[in-house]
């Protein structure tokens, strides 16, 4: 079975949605509860030490209406306390007594020379009522890692954190409801054919020029990061290569790119440019015998024992445990991309087609899991004419185009995870039946095997560890992945024998027990490594959420250091394009809790609906579905408190 049937009702009969009525009337008893809960304002004293890489206390717990008296020291270099929500920076010197408090919104004007600095926590009107919690950063270069100093200030009553924990409760809830009133929610909604809908797309996207322009445009960028990376200034906030790589191009990919365009990234990638120029340099001849255009090379076939997503993954765990050094390190940013670039040539000479793409490429292993959220996707036009097709020339190529470079015939093309979007077989498919679909979100939900769920553990762990590493409060997450500045190998190696540990073993061990469990309850009567598969696959939504959770602060927070480096390239003092002095300015920051918090409800509610939905595949009924489902059910729930927690409180 693939949905639960609806019970039937009669002609213009509609359901009355009681349970989303109901939790929607108690989330806002608990939320006006908790907000008018009295809590008289007091005057507190507050010593606040700074170091590198954090400040004491590193969270600062108010109410709203306090009247903070602030006073400041720093335990090793100079260092500021910049809270743009209530426009003050605040620089501090070491051994000074009085510190010099500048606007944020005003830097031009001159500062305050204060021994105490004294703020009202808290904002008036609805901006109070929506404002809860406040970062504070560090405005003085303090050494490697300063763009990860940071702290925070929570005022109570926080709002966003018990709606976010009333609604997280509620989302189980309407869900089980409506599964025991005999259905599942809505059906899905038609994909739309893009191409019969805009003729004109099909057309740009038959033009190799098209392609090979953007790719040509793509390789001079990354020729630009090469040269930031390895010549410019080692200032990472003032470098181009790590500007534009790690806050700009992340936070398109990861917000944009992929949940709305699938693998549209692969169109332009230019990692395989340089390879696949070789293999095209001069075509093998068509002709009869040979009616196809063939590759140059040497055409190796990749191992079979690696033709899986598994090379990917382990590559995306290494480039991710030194995430840290590559975000704070120009240089070492630049080197990595060369060395990958190097790799991805090397292999388009010696083996077959995209091979590097397809088992090897760490950024497919991000894209290619998570496209199976995103709503474009290539796929036949019509199944039946793929079905009665024995020419497979979107496999093999023909004059008009090449042999496919991921190896696929599209009549088998059902996921995003393999198609690159390379548009090869809509130039060679003998029948015109490829099109472009605009599909619901988060509509893939089965994995194939073993590596693929893997892959998906350790994608949404790895977004745990950023999160934790790089946007926490706590400075001795810092000092975990410290090895550039400090150099503490010894916290180093034990950070990642845990994240190694919690990818490979611990946590596909719990998924295991949990599914175990789950197949006992339900009877069901497939295999456990099928229904493992199935609740890993509900992680990808929680996943691409939590990953753009965490890809929206450094570009919220960054934007104006982006729009500085592009003037300012290699950090020599030039100023292009007249914003390279432009003041640093944050993007709403007060919004980012609440993005946060609503990506990870949006998650939990997308993954716990296709995981019941899995299940609903293999099992009799809908009731068998939940009891099965329940287990890991219950742990994603728990994950959405827990990343709530960590996010708005």
């Amino acid at each position: 079975m693939t949905e639960a049937a609806s019970n039937p009702q009669p002609p213009g009969h509609r359901r009355t949605p009681w349970p989303l009525i109901i939790c929607a009337l108690g989330v806002l008893l608990v939320v006006a509860v908790y907000a008018l809960w009295p809590r008289p304002p007091t005057e507190r004293r507050i010593h606040v030490e700074l170091f590198r890489y954090g400040a004491n206390p590193s969270v600062i717990r108010v109410n709203r209406g306090d009247r903070l008296i602030l006073t400041f020291s720093t335990r090793d270099t100079g260092h500021s306390l910049f809270l743009q929500e209530y426009d003050i920076d605040v620089k501090v010197s070491p051994g000074a007594a009085l510190v010099d408090v500048y606007s944020v919104l005003h830097p031009e004007e001159p500062p305050e020379r204060k021994r105490e600095v004294v703020v009202t926590a808290g904002h008036s009107g609805l901006m109070g009522l929506v404002s809860s919690k406040a970062r504070f950063h560090c405005h003085v270069y303090c050494g490697p890692l300063h763009g990860f100093e940071q702290g925070d200030l929570i005022v109570s009553p926080n709002i966003l954190f018990v709606l976010s924990l009333a609604i997280l409760l509620c989302i189980p809830v309407i869900g089980i409801s409506r599964v025991l009133a005999g259905g599942s929610g809505k059906p899905a909604a038609p994909s739309t054919d893009l191409f019969a809908r805009f003729p004109w797309l099909k057309r740009i996207l038959l033009r190799r020029t098209v392609q090979i322009g953007w790719m040509v445009f793509m390789t001079a960028g990354l020729y630009v990061i090469f040269l930031t990376g390895l010549i410019g200034t080692k200032m990472s906030g003032r470098n181009f290569a790590v500007m534009v790589v790690w806050i700009a191009w992340l936070f398109i990919l990861t917000v944009f790119l992929v949940p709305l365009f699938g693998r549209a990234w692969c169109y332009v990638c230019p990692l395989p440019f340089l390879g696949e120029l070789f293999q095209r340099r001069k075509p093998r001849p068509v002709t009869e015998t040979t009616p196809a255009l063939r590759p140059r090379g040497i055409g190796l076939r990749w191992p079979k024992f690696l033709s899986n997503a598994w090379p990917r993954t382990v590559f995306f765990l290494l480039m991710g445990t030194f995430s840290t050094l590559l975000a704070s390190s120009p240089r070492t940013t630049a080197i990595v991309l060369v060395l990958i670039l190097i790799a991805a040539t090397i292999m388009g000479v010696i083996w077959e087609h995209r091979t590097f793409c397809r088992f090897v490429c760490p950024i497919n292993g991000f894209i290619g899991l998570y496209s199976m959220a995103g709503r474009l996707a290539m796929r036949p036009a019509k199944t039946s004419i793929c079905e009665r097709c024995k020419k497979d020339t979107c496999l093999t190529g023909n004059s008009k185009g090449w042999p496919c470079p991921y190896a696929l015939r599209m009549g088998n093309v059902e996921r995003n995870n393999d198609c690159g979007l390379c548009c090869e077989c809509l130039r060679t498919c003998a029948f015109d039946n490829v099109s472009l679909f605009w599909r619901p979100f988060a509509t893939d939900r089965h994995f194939a095997n073993l590596g693929e769920a893997y892959q998906a553990i350790v994608m949404l762990l790895l977004a745990v560890a950023y999160c934790i590493t790089h946007q926490s409060p706590w400075p001795q997450a810092r000092d975990w992945v410290d090895i550039i500045d400090r150099g503490y190998w010894h916290l180093f190696w034990t950070y990642v024998i845990v994240l190694w540990t919690s990818c490979l073993v611990a946590v596909p061990g719990l998924i295991a027990a949990l599914t175990a469990i789950g197949r006992r309850t339900s009877g069901a009567k497939v295999g456990l490594k099928r229904l493992f598969l199935d609740n890993s696959a509900a992680l990808v939504p929680l996943g691409l959420t939590l990953w753009i959770a965490f890809a929206i602060v450094p570009f919220m927070l960054h934007f104006t250091f982006v729009i500085a480096t592009v003037s300012d390239p290699f950090g020599w003092n030039w100023n292009l394009f007249g914003t390279a002095a432009k003041p640093w300015i944050q993007l709403w920051p007060s919004a980012v809790p609440w993005i946060q918090s609503g990506s990870v409800l949006a998650g939990v509610a997308l993954a716990l609906r296709n995981g019941w939905r899995n299940w609903a595949d293999t099992v009799d009924t809908p009731g068998a579905a939940l009891r099965g489902f329940a287990p890991m059910g219950v742990a994603i729930v728990a994950l959405g408190g827990a990343l709530i927690q960590f996010f708005t409180n």
